[in-house]
């Protein structure tokens, strides 16, 4: 009796310390994956802090080049930030007591040389080192094709064929501009142009003066090509010559709608006609005011009569 008594409570503990191990096991497991959520958190806190920092503490910078003369140049070093600027030191030693958002320096620099700028905002305690790498040859550069002499009608709208390129290298964060810097696009792919004017094109690093640069864009249209009025986007601008004005046809617009608006004197002509590539008219049309109208097979081109005043052309989706 006394030895089945010692068995039970010999089994009775080997019970008890298999429970305990299990309940020590399943502590462990639970303190090991607190504390690995607990890291994970002050992680993501700690990254989420240092991407405001960043985002606190950008500064844009850009330089343009003015002249050059042999190695020696002279750039516009353009400093924007979205806090106050206090403080910038030139790599002469110069100090810059500035207090705005933007300011712009001219300076003589040699290409291939750098140039350590230092700027401090009013919310920093320390400077920070930016720098210019001078070079003439440096990119981004813009390149385009000779525009088409004519515009042409396709499914997505009016084109013009003025194709702009802009080789930024290798670098990335790669920007462009069509309205003289007002606003920024990212650059991803060929630029196509429908009016004259200027493209800038810049490149944006941290801690580093990029270069800017910019081309004047010239459209080379036909004297009798349709002027960029006429394909606006705006029913109320007037394209009026007194050449027959004509717009090309892409191939795949044939069978599709043409929305032509023109004609909203009542002392003009509201007449255009469709050619093939030989010139032979296919379809003519005389009304004012808005026309939808299919585009026929072979059609290459549009041409307006004399006088006829054209508001608006373009594909019709509606």
């Amino acid at each position: 009796m006394k030895k089945s008594i010692k068995y039970i409570i010999l089994i009775l503990l080997v019970i008890t310390l298999i429970i305990l191990l299990i309940l020590t096991d399943i502590t462990i497991k639970n303190v090991i994956e607190k504390s690995g959520l607990l890291s994970k958190a002050l992680n993501e806190q700690e990254q989420e802090i240092q991407e405001q920092e960043q985002e606190e503490h950008n500064i844009e910078t850009i330089y343009v080049v003015n002249s050059t003369s042999g190695n020696d140049i002279n750039v516009t070093i353009k400093i924007e930030s979205n806090d106050e600027i206090e403080q910038v030191q030139t790599p002469n030693g110069n100090i810059l007591n500035t207090n705005k958002n933007k300011l712009a320096i001219d300076y003589n620099v040699v290409s291939g040389t750098d140039y350590t700028f230092k700027i401090k905002r009013k919310s920093d305690n320390e400077t920070e080192d930016y720098v210019l790498k001078a070079n003439i040859n440096a990119k981004p550069i813009i390149n385009e094709n000779k525009s088409s002499l004519y515009p042409i009608l396709t499914p997505d709208g009016v084109e013009l064929n003025k194709e702009v390129n802009i080789d930024y290298g290798e670098e990335t964060n790669n920007y462009y501009s069509l309205n003289n810097g007002v606003t920024w696009n990212v650059y991803t792919e060929t630029i196509k142009v429908k009016n004259s004017g200027k493209v800038l094109a810049k490149t944006i690093k941290d801690h580093e003066i990029t270069k800017m640069e910019f081309k004047n864009i010239t459209l080379n249209l036909a004297s009798d090509a349709l002027g960029p009025a006429a394909y606006d986007g705006n029913d109320r601008t007037l394209y009026c010559e007194l050449l027959k004005p004509r717009i090309n046809i892409a191939p795949d617009m044939i069978g599709k709608n043409v929305k032509i608006h023109c004609c909203d004197n009542g002392s003009a002509y509201g007449s255009f006609y469709f050619h093939n590539s030989s010139g032979a008219i296919l379809a003519s049309y005389w009304k004012r005011g808005t026309n939808i109208v299919p585009v026929p097979p072979n059609a290459a081109y549009i041409t307006f009569a004399h006088y006829c005043q054209v508001y608006e052309v373009g594909p019709y989706n509606g």
